[in-house]
């Protein structure tokens, strides 16, 4: 949600905190930013089978996404392409020119970061009061970090072509957020030379507190609470068949029943988790899903700084999802 002191800014909806936004930019900007060109020192880890790459100088690379794989990346819709608006990936791979395409790189640096920076000025000198300009200020701080956060934790949704698009659109809305975050931090310095370090201070705290309340959030949750059992080795599973106080269980419904009276979860919050989890089936009722990832390494993060060591079974699950991501 954009502050109400921000909202008149020219371009401040590149600056996302939730999926809405983020939809809209994939709608209106996805296939420039998709196919923009990145300058890279090491094409050690780049599928030559997806990208274009293009030496520049001796160990400087261009590379850019092949049109001509967007084939590869084609899928069946998944439970997640519903958080990606873009439902038509055809668009992706309509025959075009990429030099035609604008890159967003060159429209961030010449005409977006720009034009927010002159609204930007133009709203301070409405502002009126100095008081005014610093809050201004603290919030659009504290919108940029919350825009990046959520990024972070997004980056990975979907699956295949959408996950694609989506991994790239998040990468370069970080990259937006990153340059755009030392412009503003520069021209306040002109402004309020000796008052930007406290303020700065004080939207940090302001950050931390909220990533603390959303933390405490998720470990009342039952997504967690489920995922612990795995965690400390409670409850494995192997072939579908669960084991669980080392007794073997091959019927959902009563291990659900027995999981439920023992630990206070309600059985049908417990059963989906359960039923998805151990039949690991691609769906966001399974708690070893990318879309679970934030809870499990809640938990892991948890587990180390009470120095309590997490099960074989579920730091294995951790790493292989991790190592998706990279």
């Amino acid at each position: 949600m954009i502050p109400p002191v921000l909202k008149n800014l020219t371009h401040i909806d590149f600056i996302v905190t939730d999926i809405f936004q983020l939809d809209k930019i994939i709608k209106d900007y996805g296939k420039i930013i998709y196919y923009t060109p990145e300058v890279v020192f090491d094409i050690s880890t780049i599928d030559s089978s997806l990208y274009l790459i293009t030496e520049f100088g001796e160990n400087v690379y261009i590379i850019q996404r092949d049109p001509n794989s967007i084939g590869k990346l084609k899928n069946s819709k998944t439970d997640y392409d519903y958080k990606i608006a873009v439902t038509d990936y055809d668009l992706f791979s309509e025959s075009f020119d990429l030099e035609s395409l604008p890159s967003f790189m060159d429209e961030m640096t010449e005409k977006y970061h720009p034009e927010f920076l002159e609204s930007l000025k133009l709203q301070l000198v409405d502002a009126k009061t100095e008081t005014a300009c610093k809050i201004i200020y603290q919030d659009l701080l504290l919108h940029i970090e919350e825009s990046s956060s959520f990024l972070r934790s997004h980056i990975y949704f979907g699956n295949v072509l959408s996950q694609e698009v989506q991994k790239a659109v998040c990468y370069w809305l970080l990259k937006y957020n990153e340059y755009l975050l030392f412009d503003v931090q520069q021209y306040f310095k002109t402004i309020f030379p000796n008052d930007i370090k406290p303020i700065e201070e004080n939207v940090t705290q302001i950050f931390a507190n909220k990533a603390d309340k959303q933390k405490e959030k998720l470990r009342n949750s039952n997504v967690y609470r489920i995922a612990l059992l795995f965690a400390d080795g409670t409850l494995t599973f192997e072939k579908m068949t669960a084991i669980y106080g080392n007794k073997r269980y091959d019927t959902i419904n009563e291990l659900a029943e027995i999981i439920s009276q023992d630990y206070k979860i309600s059985k049908s919050s417990l059963q989906p988790y359960l039923n998805q989890t151990i039949k690991e089936v691609n769906s966001d009722k399974n708690l070893f899903d990318i879309s679970k990832l934030k809870y499990l390494q809640l938990i892991a993060e948890d587990f180390h700084s009470q120095q309590k060591e997490l099960s074989t079974f579920f730091s294995g699950k951790i790493e292989k999802l991790t190592s998706i991501n990279e």
